[in-house]
């Protein structure tokens, strides 16, 4: 049942992301990498607070310091791995911008939610 709630959050996060980065890209015409880091970044922020509002239980594996601590360490983490997927589809298999950070999201999903999971959070 959490990885279908953490879909429904990630789903959530995503458009907020795909969102800001086309906005980022094509009317603003910051470099996609840039604008991955910063949309990236913004839906980091929205994702931890609908995970410990609506699918794990905050506070209780780690105090809220160490917890935050280590979401976005992961997260940094997701980062890179987001940024390496983002690259070698626009770079090195030229697919559209679109496309790429449509992958470079899919790649980080099952990351982000097993390393939260497993690291980070009691689920609920």
């Amino acid at each position: 049942m959490g990885i279908f709630r953490y879909a429904l959050i990630g789903g959530v996060c995503t458009v907020a992301d795909l969102s800001l980065f086309l906005f980022l890209t094509k009317w603003l015409q910051l470099h996609y990498l840039a604008a991955g880091t910063v949309s990236f970044s913004l839906a980091v922020v929205l994702n931890y607070y609908l995970c410990i509002n609506f699918l794990f239980t905050s506070g209780i594996r780690f105090t809220k310091s160490i917890e935050l601590v280590s979401f976005f360490a992961i997260s940094l983490t997701g980062l890179l791995i987001h940024h390496l997927f983002l690259y070698l589809s626009v770079e090195r298999f030229d697919f559209d911008l679109l496309i790429s950070k449509v992958i470079a999201t899919a790649g980080v999903f099952f990351w982000n939610y097993l390393s939260r999971k497993l690291f980070v959070f009691k689920t609920t």
